[in-house]
This record gives C-alpha cells, sequence and structure tokens, in this order.
C-alpha cells in the first residue's frame, strides 16, 4: 500500500489541482475539438445529409490506434526511467505531438488530410495518457483516491466550461475584427495547443520531485501482450473496464453528433424568451449549464466517496441520466431541453466523480500501473470506433423518416447508461 511519505502526495485541494492540470487539457482538447471545431470542419468539406457518416469515419479511423496505444506507452513508462522521472518524459513528448497535429488539422482541407491529423492528435493522448493514468495508484494513497478522483473530474467539467466560453469569446472577437473562419477556427486550434503545453507543464511540475519507489526490473522479459492481458484475468477488472466501456459510449453517441442534431431538429433555438440563432452556441450554453453542474456534482462527490463509496454513487446517478434521455429524444423546444440539463449534469458530475477511484480499488498489479491504467484507458479511447459507426446508422434512420436516426441515438444511448450503471454490482472489490 503506498502512502503519502513515499509518494509525496498532498491531500489538498491545491495539490490534486496541479496534478490534475494535464488531465484539464485533455479535456479542454477533447471537448472544443470533437463537439464544435471538427463537426463545423467536416460540414464545410462534406455538406448535406452524409455529413454524420462523413464525421463518423473521421471519429472511428482516428480511434483504431487509441485502441492499443494508452497500454502500450503505459507500459513502456513501467520499464522506462530517466532523471526526470519514468512517467513525466510521456506527458512532455504527448503534449509536443499533440501541437504538432493541431499545426497540421489546421490547413486539413479534404477529409483524408483530416483523418492523418486526427491520428496523429490521437498519438499525442496515447504517449502521455497511459503513463499519466499510472501515477495515479503510484502516487495517491487507497484512502484518498475517491477525493483524488472527483477532482480530476471537477476540472473535467471546468475544461468543458472553459473552452466553450473561450469559443464564443473568440468567435466574438473574430467578428469584431472581421476575421475570415479560417482565421477563427485557426486561433481557436492555437489556442488548443497552449492549454495543452500548459497544461502538461503544471502536472510535470506538480509531480516534479516523483520518481520509482522501487528500481527497474530488467530481469522481468514478459512481452508486452503477456502484460496487456494480465489485468483481465481479474473478474472485477473486466466489469469495471465493460461499465466504463459502455457509459463512456453511451455519452460519446449522444455527445459527438449533438451540433448536428441541434442543426437538424430545432427550427428555432429559443432559451426563455431569447432566440439563440447559431446552433454553435447553442451547444456551448448546453456544455456550459451541464460543466457547471457537473462541477456541483463533482464537488459534492469528493466530498464524501471516500466515506459513502464509489458504487453506490454510481448506481444512484447512472439511474438519474438514463431516465433523462428519454423525453430527451423527444424535445423540440430549446428550453425544455434546457431544463433536462439541469438533473443530467448533476449526476453526470456524480457518475464521472468515482471513475478512476473505482479503477484504482480494483487495479489487480500496482507494480505494472503502465500497462494495466493503459489497458483500462482502452474503456474510453476504443469506444470512438463503435460510436464513429454511428453516424451513418443515423443517417439511415433520418432517411427511413426524419429524425429517427437521431431519437434511435439518444434512447440507445439511455438503455446503455441503464445496463452499465446496474453492472456496477458486480464489482466485489470495491464498495
Amino acid at each position: 500500500m503506498v502512502t503519502s511519505a513515499e509518494t509525496g502526495y498532498r491531500n489538498t485541494w491545491l495539490w490534486n489541482i496541479g496534478f490534475s492540470a494535464y488531465w484539464f487539457s485533455t479535456h479542454y482538447k477533447w471537448f472544443i475539438l470533437l463537439s464544435l471545431v471538427l463537426p463545423a470542419q467536416v460540414a464545410r468539406i462534406v455538406p448535406g445529409g452524409e455529413k454524420n457518416s462523413a464525421w463518423g469515419t473521421v471519429y472511428a479511423i482516428g480511434a483504431v490506434w487509441g485502441a492499443v496505444g494508452p497500454a502500450l506507452f503505459g507500459a513502456w513508462s513501467d520499464r522506462f526511467d530517466s532523471k526526470f522521472g519514468h512517467r513525466q518524459p510521456f506527458i512532455v513528448a504527448g503534449a509536443l505531438v499533440t501541437v504538432l497535429a493541431i499545426a497540421f488539422m489546421i490547413g486539413a482541407n479534404s477529409i483524408p488530410l483530416l483523418v492523418i491529423g486526427y491520428l496523429l492528435l490521437q498519438l499525442g493522448e496515447d504517449i502521455g495518457q497511459g503513463p499519466y493514468a499510472a501515477m495515479m495508484p503510484e502516487i495517491v494513497p487507497p484512502e484518498n483516491s475517491g477525493k483524488a478522483s472527483a477532482v480530476m473530474n471537477l476540472l473535467q467539467s471546468a475544461a468543458r466550461l472553459i473552452s466553450g466560453l473561450v469559443y464564443l469569446l473568440i468567435n466574438k472577437a473574430g467578428a469584431a475584427l472581421m476575421w475570415s473562419p479560417t482565421t477563427v477556427m485557426s486561433v481557436v486550434y492555437g489556442v488548443v495547443a497552449l492549454v495543452q503545453v500548459l497544461g502538461a507543464g503544471t502536472t510535470v511540475y506538480t509531480v516534479r520531485h516523483v520518481r520509482r519507489r522501487k528500481p527497474v526490473d530488467n530481469s522481468d522479459k514478459k512481452a508486452f501482450l503477456v502484460r496487456w492481458l494480465a489485468p483481465w484475468k481479474s473478474a472485477d477488472f473486466r466489469w469495471v473496464w465493460i461499465t466504463r466501456f459502455m457509459s463512456t459510449f453511451a455519452f460519446s453517441t449522444v455527445s459527438t453528433y449533438f451540433l448536428f442534431y441541434l442543426t437538424d431538429m430545432f427550427p428555432k433555438l429559443v432559451l426563455f424568451g431569447n432566440d439563440l440563432k447559431d446552433p454553435h452556441v447553442a451547444v456551448i450554453v448546453i456544455v456550459l449549464a451541464m460543466s457547471l453542474l457537473g462541477i456541483v456534482g463533482a464537488w459534492w462527490s469528493g466530498m464524501i466517496a471516500d466515506r459513502v463509496g464509489r458504487k453506490k454513487l454510481i448506481l444512484m446517478s447512472g439511474i438519474a441520466m438514463s431516465s433523462v434521455l428519454v423525453p430527451f429524444a423527444l424535445a423540440r423546444d430549446f428550453t425544455f431541453l434546457f431544463v433536462l440539463v439541469v438533473p443530467f449534469g448533476v449526476a453526470f458530475g456524480i457518475y464521472v466523480s468515482a471513475d478512476w477511484a473505482l479503477a484504482m480499488d480494483v487495479l489487480p498489479d500496482k507494480d505494472d500501473a503502465g500497462t494495466q491504467m493503459g489497458v483500462w484507458s482502452m474503456s474510453s479511447t476504443s469506444v470512438q470506433i463503435f460510436a464513429g459507426l454511428a453516424g451513418p446508422l443515423i443517417d439511415f434512420g433520418n432517411r427511413i423518416s426524419f429524425g429517427w436516426g437521431y431519437m434511435g441515438m439518444i434512447w440507445s444511448a439511455g438503455v446503455v447508461f441503464l445496463v452499465s450503471t446496474l453492472l456496477i454490482r458486480k464489482i466485489k472489490g470495491s464498495f
């Protein structure tokens, strides 16, 4: 069992925020790119009724590498060492590759170029994500994992909130200065790159003194595949992986196509008497509300998670989210849709706050944390393959009858959310 004295962990909100800064920058990047920038970029390249299919293709292809990348780089960091630490160089390298990918994607004017840029972006994510995920069980004592997990997911909600506000400010400045859409997009991309570098730098600085508690065991020559398969022998790990995959899939299928859903299904975007007009603005308003409410849920969860337990919080919040998605699919009034976001946002903040703590509770071998947390990270990255495949299905359903594709997507997400929540009870090694 790790202790604070051994790892340098500090049970303060400030230390946990510094440690979670990389997580903040990661979610800032993915929210603003996946929800706003990339769908709009795809729609300009492929206008018309096939935009869901085109965007889904880009999303799915880009995730193929993400299905193995986190575990591969996590395993490498398990056997790596340097005077700067064994995880820290990967976090820095991942941020730098992300910057390179963003520079490439700014000029992408075709689907093949966008796919190449997205693959490079995913590579940067995977280089840092597997090693970063492994730092949590290495550094944080078990009795503090609930709070640490909640802080990470509080910053996840804050990242969505701030990225939405920044997007609005950049667009407003662009309108005032008469920037072209390409210039606006370039500035948005540039800020994403800056946030990624700052987030990685803050986390690396926070853990600058953290080093291996044990020397590298170079006598262990087990192949990567053997180490990759090892955590799957644990029933608890399998259930944690499966339930996280399902819940992430449910959320991704809705969020990935949400901009197109609002564009096609809401002829008017009126919120409490105010016409928002632009679907991009409507998406940001929804996400800002959900992020603020998610922060409330994450903060409350952080206060009680280590006492109440992760499973109870997940069961309560998961049932609440799945029930909200039923009327969500039927809503055609934007104000009503916004009201439904209130319970969903709070519940989502509670739900994701138990995410990391649950994985740490059941991790089979913390000495091989890089590989095993990389495998765990795949439960969210591999989701993109299947969420991407939903795009053609949505277009197919919409061709049968207008809106059926979107409604089927949302209702399916609700069912998957509910089933994944109930399956949490299968996990025995957490409470």
